[in-house]
């Protein structure tokens, strides 16, 4: 009787947690694991900059090809999705470090006694996301990353792609004091 009293006593902590799990990840914003990779500079982040490094002078090489047009609207595209992650991304490594250290208890963490022999439970801090950078911190880690941007102001077939590319160089030259001097 006490071994099915144990069972059905982990079942229900099981299915607590599972619960306190799924309320957990409903309260997750949509794009939050997006703007995590984008953080982070994860897979995603790196695809658009790789898209980006093809650069205007190819691009307008390009333009005449059967690719030209959706290359030239990948381009855009890269450059809009950086614009918007810029426009977030201050706020969610603000939230990220916050909820760090809101002192929520991770699972596993077990009650310790402190000097005087009291048992007080040890909160765990789950410090993973202290540690991301903001976008202009991860960008400026390869400048070059920046000089692709700056290359499209330049670019004249599509107005379109200098004013996206002006728009992620203005959100980037508010954050970091004379960006210009360390572009390549």
């Amino acid at each position: 009787a006490a071994a099915a009293a144990r069972g059905t006593t982990q079942q229900q902590q099981q299915q607590r947690a599972a619960a306190a799990a799924a309320e957990v990840a409903a309260v997750v914003p949509p794009g939050y694991d997006l703007m995590i990779d984008f953080l982070s500079d994860g897979p995603t982040l790196k695809g658009i900059l790789a898209v980006l490094s093809i650069g205007a002078d190819r691009l307008t090489a390009e333009r005449g090809a059967a690719h030209g047009e959706a290359l030239e609207a990948t381009v855009l595209a890269s450059l809009e999705v950086l614009v918007t992650a810029l426009s977030m991304d201050v706020d969610m490594v603000t939230r990220l470090r916050e909820q760090a250290t809101t002192a929520a208890l991770v699972p596993g963490s077990t009650p310790v006694g402190d000097a005087g022999g009291n048992s007080n439970s040890v909160m765990t801090i789950d410090t993973s996301h202290v540690f991301h950078s903001t976008l202009d911190t991860v960008m400026l880690r390869d400048v070059r990353k920046c000089a692709a941007v700056l290359e499209y102001v330049q670019y004249r077939y599509n107005p379109a792609l200098p004013l996206a590319a002006l728009r992620v160089l203005a959100a980037l030259s508010e954050r970091v004091e004379r960006l210009v001097d360390l572009l390549p």
